[in-house]
């Protein structure tokens, strides 16, 4: 499959149908498990990611924003505009606890700043025949060639930007993404009376975390070179463009609120998951509800809102909020109400190639896990490695592990996979079990080189504008050295906390 996915040689959607198809008939999985990957809550992210840019770009927002971000550097220098715009954003959004959530969110802005730049794409805007934009989003469907726009250097270095951006931030805090949990949480598992808090991760991660954002943003644009060498768009266009824009709309002021609604609900909850996680593993009774309100409240948002549930809110609300707007028919004005997005907009947003893409990716890691892989390449590196297993030894194969292990599934089923397998690998040797776990957790967090590694490398690659030949050769090469320095550089840091 991973052949398949580099090569292109069919649809990446279809290709992710080998994995259930091939684990179902060989009786390692059952079709109920492996059928429903594809509708997995993390596929609903994706789904409220392509509804949220559509909105942003049927209202105009993503140009309003993309016309803001754009002011913040004067200068005219590509590269560095790449990275106020596309890179820096999604890296500080990843604090809101999914990497998933800060790319779909940055996403349409680097769309409207290429618009800007009149760096044509695969996602556009067209008015409809009220006068409002809608999306007009290439998805490879039926009626619709699916290829790629080739000759933008500049466009295809900006959003690998975007993408490796928001896999370095997946390092920046504990909540950033889920392979860092489940490192905390294999820690509680295999050292009684220890833990991973907010701050040492702070001391541990984000230290990576601005390493990776630099290395891959400095490696994209030594690979690629654009053909942009100097911006077309100077910094007083821009504040005349946001001038020209007027105040902002009532379209507008609704969908950022939908936005925020969204960001509150992805960083709240996690927060209370990462803070008060003691205090969150027993059920709240209802005479402790009666005595404390408001600990029954953060108890159930803490537990009941996963980061699936806002991406629902976000589908939910740009489907069911009418808007009015007064309109001149024959010398009356009549008023009509109108969604923000109707179903068949909808639909057409979402771009089913990588929702299939990423579905199968799931499917490939629980078939790793069931069929008893994993447990055969922990074994094997038990036996190869023998007795002669140092810590420093151990902490770079529970790297690597992690690595070599989110290119055949996602991040999060990697590190299910790797931090136990990092654990009993060090325990056996006789050391701290803390350093491996974290490695491996650290390491299935840094690919980033095909769409099916992590979900903001999908999202960049629905662009249509990212070949995987370039996704692949800048991938690869921040990736290894992104491992390279967490091998170096790791264990002096989790030494400053354990």
């Amino acid at each position: 499959m991973v052949v398949w996915w580099v090569t292109e040689c069919v649809s990446l959607g279809f290709t992710s149908l080998l994995a259930p198809f091939i684990f179902i008939i060989s009786g390692i999985l059952p079709v109920n498990e492996a059928l429903t990957k594809f509708a997995d809550p993390i596929i609903w992210i994706f789904i409220s990611g392509f509804i949220l840019a559509a909105a942003f770009q049927k209202c105009g927002l993503d140009e309003r924003i993309a016309y803001r971000l754009a002011t913040f550097y004067k200068g005219n220098n590509p590269k560095i505009a790449t990275f106020f715009i596309a890179s820096l954003p999604v890296f500080i959004l990843s604090m809101t606890g999914s990497i998933t959530a800060s790319a779909t969110i940055v996403f349409p802005f680097v769309v409207a700043f290429m618009k800007i730049l009149n760096i044509p794409i695969g996602a556009t805007n067209r008015d409809d025949a009220n006068g409002r934009k809608t999306s007009n989003i290439d998805t490879g469907r039926p009626g619709n060639t699916g290829s790629r726009n080739k000759e933008s250097k500049y466009a295809e270095a900006s959003f690998l930007s975007l993408g490796q951006a928001a896999t370095a931030g997946a390092m920046l805090l504990l909540i950033s993404t889920a392979p860092n949990l489940i490192a905390k949480s294999t820690v509680e598992d295999f050292v009684p009376n220890e833990t991973i808090s907010f701050t040492d991760w702070f001391i541990i991660g984000t230290p990576h975390a601005i390493v990776g954002l630099l290395i891959s943003w400095t490696i994209i644009f030594l690979i690629i070179k654009p053909e942009v060498k100097s911006l077309s768009a100077s910094y007083e266009r821009f504040r005349t463009g946001l001038k020209s824009m007027g105040k902002i709309t009532t379209e507008e002021k609704t969908v950022l609120c939908i936005l925020f609604a969204a960001l509150i609900l992805w960083i709240v909850p996690s927060l209370l998951r990462s803070f008060y996680s003691d205090t969150l593993n027993g059920d709240v009774t209802r005479t402790a509800a009666a005595n404390n309100v408001s600990t029954f409240f953060f108890h159930n948002l803490a537990q009941n809102v996963p980061e699936s549930v806002p991406a629902l809110l976000i589908i939910l609300a740009i489907g069911l909020i009418k808007l009015r707007k007064s309109k001149v028919v024959n010398e009356k004005v009549t008023t009509i109400t109108y969604p923000l997005l109707s179903w068949n907009e909808m639909l057409k947003a979402i771009d089913w190639n990588i929702v299939f893409l990423f579905g199968g990716g799931l499917v490939l890691g629980l078939g790793i896990e069931s069929s008893g892989l994993a447990l055969w390449i922990g074994n094997q590196i038990s036996a190869s490695a023998g007795a002669n297993l140092t810590a420093s030894s151990i902490f770079a194969i529970s790297a690597i592990l992690g690595f070599i292990l989110s290119y055949a599934a996602s991040n999060t089923a990697s590190a299910v996979i790797a931090c136990p397998i990092a654990a009993s690998l060090a325990i056996g040797a006789g050391f701290s079990p803390i350093p491996p776990i974290i490695a491996a957790g650290l390491g299935a967090s840094i690919s980033s080189a095909i769409p099916s590694t992590t979900p903001p490398m999908a999202i960049i690659y629905s662009s249509r504008v990212v070949s995987i030949l370039n996704m692949f050769k800048t991938g690869m090469m921040s990736d290894l050295l992104r491992l390279a320095i967490l091998i170096f550089i790791g264990p002096i840091l989790i030494d400053l906390i354990f």
